[in-house]
């Protein structure tokens, strides 16, 4: 599960062909004899048939029965030309000193085995040219840029001077490149009530480089075996200097095997060593992973079967039912990650039908590339046919110079090329020597759903800005974002910034539109020296106020059988400076401004007015900024106070001579001089026809007491 996969060959027609030998190793050819012995004579030629260069047991040693046989000193090998590589091949050497086979017999579609044991070591030797890597991830080629300059430098001169004299310009470095040694040991291997098919003969389809080996795919249905262990299995490359790794699994076990399907397999330990950069980013440094006991449950091969083509139950989506894995860590150059456990559950695929990149795979090994569009477009679809059910990482802990930190649980449901249903982390703590500390109760994201591909390659092939449908396709769509108990202390933020809870909902999506939206902060605190607006941050001063802290709240619904479009709640709470809130409910809007948001104004002329409120109380900050205004303008508080309500008046119109506009001037006046509460309603007997309000304009004096304004204050 963690291994890193090992330097591969670029694909083509050879990298097959390793993988179609190493199954060669352990499912022989049909032969027509009938003793154990005979069977397993017939094995070095079925080899050669297929390529080997060498095909070979020092001696086989019948057994107590029939049935029953010993290989000795066995080997086998094979040179796999690479494909455009002139002379450059991939060497294969398989060799074990001892296999025991009882009760070897042919069946109807290949052999039986009661049991197959290799006691000794099953080693496989694999060599890749050293071209096939890139150089620049070499330890040796980690030099400084003044080195790297001064090898280029001499490079030139090199090429030039080559160029005068008429020979041929310096060599590409990767030429020299050595090349890369994989050593495969398995130790201790048994095997019980097996059951393998006998392999057709190796396909030969020009026209199909590459698809051609997909039906052979189908034969691991017929392989069975009760169970198959091995005391260890050590993969180790070496070669290229600062590629060096390895990776060793013990006690590798597996059960019940049958029909593509494995019951269980299990590894009680892996060590595994790698070179990676420092942190410094000067040089790289050896790095060791561990894994304790890892068990997989319920693993069908069927799923990837069908994605290839060769599947025979379209039905079976599962790829794995479930993982375990306990005590992971990482250890380096004074650091070291440790996880408590990983678990994993209903890995698999949302659709079996046969990827549609196959094809292009034979387009491209023949040099006949289709579209980069259609291809790159097949390989994401290709990836977004897998889906998760759940993955989850527990008691997660990181010690490295200057940094520490813990993560309680993180966890991942229903992921899939359409979004997923949470991704969540809980009881984050952690602290940086040079910046601060940060503790973290809970940040979630649940119900996110992604846009469609075809959505966001329409955004990133647009010249210009995009047109406001575009970018409604190419929102994502977030059920649930919140952050409980988050608290940073940081000097150098000149305090604690701190959410005791922020929590954002979206409902009910017509044309990816919400018409259900909640939003609710409560507890966040911040310094007012974080505020970059000067004369912002002199009223927080001037209030005697070191923290920020704020309560928010926003409520909006759109009621598709009444119609009402609510905003039931926008409210916000400044400690020690006041609040304010408001609302109001307008009736009979349509579907159609979800629809077709680009006309909003059309769906909203049938609406009407049905309340509103506006309400703001012990709005301190109200008068805080009255009194520091008033300072700089050489006046008193109250006189710029009543200044301030007399050019509202002004500001009115023909409003300001009504019962309303009398009420508010009035209402501003008392506020003002005392901020403790002023009230602004809207109350009509029946809804008011938005139409009728916008025809009311030019001569707005009845409006007020047509929506029954009123206005008070304390």
């Amino acid at each position: 599960m963690f291994a890193r996969t090992a330097a591969r060959p670029a694909p083509g027609r050879g990298a097959l062909r390793i993988a179609l030998i190493a199954c060669v190793m352990s499912l022989p050819f049909a032969a027509h004899a009938e003793t154990a012995s005979d069977i397993v004579k017939e094995w070095n030629e079925q080899y050669k048939a297929w390529g080997a260069t060498v095909a070979r047991y020092g001696r086989i040693e019948p057994g107590l029965s029939e049935r029953d046989v010993t290989l000795h000193d066995g080997e086998v090998v094979f040179s796999i030309p690479m494909p455009g590589q002139d002379g450059d091949a991939i060497d294969v050497r398989v060799t074990y000193g001892a296999m025991n086979l009882t009760g070897l017999t042919r069946s109807a579609t290949g052999y039986t085995a009661d049991s197959i044991a290799i006691p000794g070591d099953l080693t496989m030797e694999i060599e890749l040219p050293g071209e096939l890597f890139n150089s620049s991830a070499s330890l040796a080629d980690a030099t400084s840029d003044e080195d790297a300059e001064a090898e280029d430098d001499e490079a030139t001169d090199e090429d030039a001077d080559g160029a005068e004299n008429g020979g041929e310009a310096t060599a590409d470095p990767a030429a020299d490149q050595p090349n890369v040694k994989m050593v495969i040991v398995q130790k201790g291997y048994e095997a019980t009530g097996l059951a393998w098919p006998a392999l057709p003969a190796l396909p030969n389809d020009p026209q199909k480089p590459v698809t051609q080996y997909f039906p052979l795919a189908k034969l691991l249905l017929d392989v069975k075996a009760d169970r198959m262990a091995a005391a260890s299995i050590e993969t180790r490359q070496t070669g290229i200097p600062g590629m060096d790794s390895s990776v060793r699994y013990e006690n590798y076990v597996i059960r019940n095997q049958a029909d593509g399907r494995i019951e269980e397999n299990s590894i009680d330990r892996m060590v595994q060593t790698e070179m990676l950069p420092n942190f410094t980013g000067d040089g790289f440094q050896t790095v060791e992973m561990t894994l304790g006991r890892t068990v997989t449950r319920g693993t069908d091969l069927m799923p990837l079967l069908s994605l290839l083509g060769q599947g025979t139950d379209p039905s079976r989506k599962t790829l794995m039912a479930e993982q375990d894995a306990v005590d992971f860590r990482v250890k380096g150059d004074g650091f070291e990650v440790s996880i408590a456990s990983l678990t994993a559950e209903d890995i698999g695929v949302s659709d079996t039908s046969p990827l549609k990149i196959l094809p292009m795979l034979d387009a491209a090994a023949l040099d006949q590339a289709p579209d980069e569009m259609e291809i790159g477009m097949a390989a994401m679809e290709a990836v977004g046919v897998f889906r998760f059910g759940k993955m989850e990482v527990n008691g997660v802990k990181v010690t490295a110079p200057e940094v520490n930190g813990e993560l309680t649980r993180t966890t991942l449901r229903e992921l899939s090329s359409k979004g997923f249903g949470e991704f969540s982390i809980d009881g984050l703590s952690g602290e940086v020597t040079a910046q601060g500390k940060l503790k973290l109760h809970r940040i979630a994201i649940a119900d996110l759903e992604f846009p469609s591909l075809m959505a966001l390659i329409e955004i990133g092939m647009i010249g210009g800005e995009p047109s406001f449908a575009q970018t409604l396709a190419a929102r994502p769509l977030i059920g649930l974002f919140e952050i409980v108990g988050f608290n940073l202390n940081a000097a150098t933020l000149g305090g604690e910034i701190n959410i005791d809870e922020y929590r954002q909902t979206e409902r009910g999506h017509i044309n990816r539109i919400p018409t259900d939206i909640g939003l609710s902060m409560r507890g966040i605190r911040f310094p007012v020296s974080l505020i970059e607006e000067a004369e912002a941050r002199s009223v927080f001063e001037a209030m005697n106020l070191t923290d920020v802290v704020i309560d928010q709240n926003l409520k909006v619904t759109w009621n598709e059988a009444t119609g009402d479009l609510a905003l039931e709640d926008l409210s916000v709470t400044l400690k020690d400076g006041g609040s304010f809130k408001m609302n109001f409910v307008l009736g009979n809007v349509s579907r159609a401004l979800f629809e077709t948001p680009e006309m909003a104004q059309l769906a909203l002329a049938g609406a009407t007015v049905k309340s509103a409120m506006v309400r703001s109380s012990d709005a301190k900050i109200v008068r805080a900024m009255l009194e520091k205004q008033a300072k700089d303008a050489k006046l008193s508080a109250d006189t710029l106070a009543m200044g301030l309500a007399d050019t509202a008046a002004n500001d009115m119109g023909p409003l300001a001579a009504t019962r309303f506009g009398k009420e508010l001037v009035e209402a501003l006046r008392v506020f003002l001089m005392d901020p403790k509460e002023i009230v602004i309603e809207i109350a009509p007997e029946k809804p008011v026809p938005v139409t009728q309000l916008i025809g009311m304009m030019a001569s707005p004096n009845a409006i007020p007491d047509l929506l029954n304004a009123r206005v008070r204050s304390k």
